[in-house]
């Protein structure tokens, strides 16, 4: 709620940042990291109704063009052998 309300008192990005972090906190473990495995990303993107977001390759083909926009942040090597995090905010 509180979300919306900066949203709409014109304040767009302390919104997305609260929105954000109200997701991370449904994920976020008692180590609180700012970074996800791929098992947490996937149960986030199934969360925001990416349900068929199962393998990696699905998540560099849905979000092909964002992922664009921030080059490095992918590790294709990293990815294949497991060991990828996302940033929770490459996530909001």
């Amino acid at each position: 709620m509180i979300a919306s309300l900066e949203k709409t008192s014109g304040r767009t990005l302390l919104g997305n940042e609260l929105s954000a972090y109200s997701f991370y906190e449904i994920l976020a473990n008692e180590n609180k990291k700012g970074y996800l495995t791929f098992d947490e990303m996937k149960e986030l993107m199934h969360s925001w109704r990416f349900d068929y977001v199962e393998k990696p390759e699905d998540f560099l083909n849905t979000f092909r063009t964002t992922l664009a926009f921030v080059p490095g942040e992918i590790n294709h090597k990293h990815l294949e052998d497991g060991t990828q995090v996302f940033r929770f905010d490459l996530a909001r």
